[in-house]
């Protein structure tokens, strides 16, 4: 069990690419826009080491922390007038950015424990 964690921990950090997941003709016609959402650390920062992959996604969770409370203050603005409306692209806009969140802090996660066994 611990051999196999192991393992998936280590395809999960030593991949750079949607291709290197899988199938490349498929993913050829969305890799560019996939990779740079799923691989910042990567694609937006050019990180080759865990230290600087859990940097660079921390600035990211910073980023996208600060650009989702803009975004709100920008929608509270824009339906002052319409409070169902606003509700509705709140809640889908919500959704978007905590899941957004989780995912960048589980990759921080899975980088810092990768740098721990090392």
């Amino acid at each position: 069990m611990k051999k196999t964690i192991e393992k998936i921990l280590k395809d999960i950090i030593d991949a750079t690419s949607l291709t290197d997941m899988c199938d490349k003709s498929v993913c050829h016609w969305v890799q560019p826009v996939v990779d740079t959402l799923v691989f910042p650390e990567y694609y937006l920062f050019s990180s080759t080491h865990l230290k600087e992959n859990i940097i660079s996604l921390l600035i990211v969770l910073g980023v996208l922390l600060i650009f989702g409370l803009i975004v709100e203050e920008m929608m509270k603005r824009i339906f002052k007038k319409n409070e169902e409306k606003y509700m509705w692209v709140h809640t889908v806009f919500e959704k978007v950015i905590v899941a957004f969140l989780l995912f960048y802090s589980m990759k921080t996660i899975i980088y810092v424990i990768a740098l721990k066994h090392h």
